[in-house]
């Protein structure tokens, strides 16, 4: 684990994770969150994001500010498409 302060006033701990590790981290970190969370990311499965739904509306009903931002559902593949178009469905619904 590397520590950094590039712009930010204190510390921030940088880790790299893989497939098989990242969602179990990420989840745990969502849990700890007490200001905002903002998620960057390339494509979104409707499955993933369902799996994360619980702990961003938690994250939520603890005043916490959620963004999150990816390509928009044009730019994917017709599968793809409908899952993010059903994403963003979900989301202006719970969250």
């Amino acid at each position: 684990m590397r520590k950094f302060n590039l712009f930010s006033p204190s510390p921030f701990e940088s880790k790299l994770y893989n497939e098989v590790e990242f969602y179990s981290a990420f989840t745990d970190d969502l849990k700890q969150i007490t200001s905002s969370i903002i998620i960057e990311s390339s494509f979104v499965s409707y499955k993933r994001a369902a799996g994360l739904l619980t702990d961003l509306i938690r994250a939520l009903d603890q005043g916490v500010f959620i963004k999150l931002s990816t390509r928009g559902p044009i730019k994917y593949d017709e599968s793809m498409r409908r899952q993010a178009e059903a994403i963003v469905q979900t989301y202006r619904t719970w969250v």
